[in-house]
């Protein structure tokens, strides 16, 4: 699940709470079915399942191949909102300041990830995104891309479409742009009632607000949005990953209880962005966050295929110790799955670390623990071998499971991660050379 990083209080009923650190609320075993019979969860088995070819997939320079930099990524500390007047948010001065004393210094990381919300990204109105009071968009990005560039180092940016953790109309205005959602959802919206749209998250482990990501004018920006970037981005070296819609539709949203949503819908939107989105970008990665997306394995299954078709990422931010695998990384490592297929070191994976991994919100684990899981499995999860590890810089934990212990665990594999096709651990540079992911080409 998402990091609700946001850094402002929201309101909730007549709850007050600020949002500082990667709060992911604490989940419920799943029991959502999108399909009309109930979900049930998938009975572990043990990692045994059938092992990809251990036979290296080598590089190539064609010149529509994508760009493959495996290594640990450091994720900024908050889910960026526009900078106000109060100092919430993000701008650039601070993630350059970030990238020049976290990331560039360190030899063992190959670059940073930023999480952003819609308003970040998507500008003032359609199609600007320029926006430099407060900072936003292009302003930002720029800036971020051309201090990673000096140091040779990459960006991993996603952007969010919800809020989570409960809302006012303050945070919804800093988090959605106004011409997304209308006068009547609150204060400060310019949308029509027929157009665009949010809505209020019906699970109640999962308070907060929802874009209607299944109606064709929030594809349609989110596309026209990530075009903009690509053609903006795509031939520069630092621009590594990107992702307009994290999906999370399936989890904060109960069946039945949202007028207009259909899943069906929902996922034909979402599977034309990605095909636009790699048309747009066609030597960048594009990101989709599949580990709660959806319960039913035969369409983790079609994602799977999707995204090994148009050469898409697995990103994935849910790292469990005593609970069994999500629903994308079941599927991931054949698991589950109709038909179960094993998609490691075919589909490209991220794996991400968050702070109620680190602080103790969740589980509390070292990073020794969670990178075992990683590595080798256990009772309830098949190790997943990723190549590309991205963990939360969040210095408000136990240093013992918080950024600086991370920081020395890396250390100490020399920066070294996992080719996606067995535990070995090998330096960033023989993975990049020999050890393309089969479903991908790379440069």
């Amino acid at each position: 699940m998402i990091k609700k990083t946001l850094a402002f209080a929201v309101t909730y009923g007549l709850i007050c709470a600020p949002l500082v650190a990667s709060s992911d609320p604490v989940p419920k075993p799943p029991v959502l079915c999108l399909q009309g019979s109930p979900c049930q969860q998938t009975a572990a088995l043990p990692p045994t399942a059938p092992q990809p070819s251990p036979f290296p997939s080598p590089t190539t320079s064609a010149s529509d191949a994508i760009k493959f930099q495996p290594g640990w990524y450091g994720l900024y500390n908050r889910t960026c909102i526009p900078l106000d007047a109060k100092g919430y948010g993000c701008n650039a001065a601070q993630i350059v300041s970030t990238i020049n004393s976290e990331i560039c210094p360190n030899p063992n990381l190959a670059g940073l990830k930023i999480i952003t919300a819609p308003a970040f990204l998507l500008g003032y109105t359609p199609g600007s995104y320029t926006g430099t009071r407060p900072e936003r968009g292009f302003a930002v990005i720029d800036q971020a891309l051309a201090a990673l560039n000096a140091c040779g180092k990459y960006l991993i940016l996603q952007g969010d479409s919800g809020v989570f953790g409960g809302y006012d109309s303050a945070s919804v205005t800093s988090v959605f742009p106004a011409f997304t959602f209308a006068s009547s959802q609150a204060s400060g919206g310019t949308a029509s009632s027929a157009a665009y749209g949010i809505t209020p998250n019906t699970q109640d482990t999962q308070p907060g607000l929802s874009a209607k990501l299944w109606q064709s004018d929030w594809r349609d920006l989110a596309i026209t949005a990530i075009t903009a970037y690509c053609n903006r981005y795509d031939a520069n070296p630092a621009f590594y990953a990107v992702g307009m819609l994290y999906w999370n539709t399936s989890l904060p949203i109960a069946p039945n209880t949202v007028a207009g949503y259909d899943e069906g819908t929902f996922n034909n939107q979402y599977r034309a962005y990605l095909d636009a989105a790699r048309a747009a970008c066609p030597t960048t990665n594009i990101l989709a966050t599949l580990d709660y997306a959806n319960p039913h394995p035969a369409q983790m299954s079609s994602h799977l295929a999707k995204l090994k078709s148009m050469r898409g990422v697995m990103a994935n931010n849910d790292v469990w110790l005593t609970r069994g695998a999500s629903w994308g990384q079941q599927a991931y490592t054949g698991e589950t799955g109709s038909p179960a297929l094993d998609y490691r070191g075919v589909v490209r994976y991220m794996e991400e670390v968050e702070t109620p991994d680190m602080c103790g919100d969740r589980q509390t684990a070292s990073p020794a623990q969670i990178f075992d899981v990683m590595q080798n499995g256990n009772s309830v999860n098949r190790p997943r071998w990723p190549s590309h590890i991205v963990v939360a810089m969040a210095p408000e934990c136990d240093p013992n499971y918080g950024w600086s212990a991370w920081k020395s665990f890396i250390a100490s594999k020399g920066g070294k991660v996992m080719s996606g096709r067995d535990p070995t651990l090998r330096t960033p540079a023989e993975v990049k050379t020999s050890w393309c992911e089969s479903g991908m080409t790379c440069r």
